[in-house]
């Protein structure tokens, strides 16, 4: 999480936490935007019902499970899978289309 909020210092960064216990590692906002990442320690990243339920509260344009893998994927529609790496350089590339505009 630090790795991602010291590459966007513009932007807003928080935690999510319901009393259940369901919660969002990160929320990333900057003016109408806003991205979710869970962080997991896995090799094996899946979106729990948990955090699956706490997204419906925190309307974003687009989650990350990130994890160790080296790869992105689908894991539920809106919600990808990603590895750090990739992580940093998808967002990147959000951040950069984002100042074209």
């Amino acid at each position: 999480m630090e790795t991602i909020c010291a590459s966007f210092p513009d932007w807003t960064a928080s935690y999510y936490r319901r009393a259940s216990g369901a919660e969002l590692d990160l929320v990333l906002e900057r003016g109408s935007r806003r991205f979710v990442f869970d962080c997991r320690a896995t090799y094996t990243p899946t979106a729990s019902k948990a955090f699956l339920s706490t997204l419906d509260e925190i309307p974003c344009e687009h989650s990350y499970v990130v994890s160790l893998i080296e790869s992105v994927y689908e894991l539920a529609p809106g919600v990808s899978a990603i590895g750090l790496r990739e992580c940093m350089v998808l967002f990147r590339g959000r951040i950069k289309s984002e100042l074209k505009y």
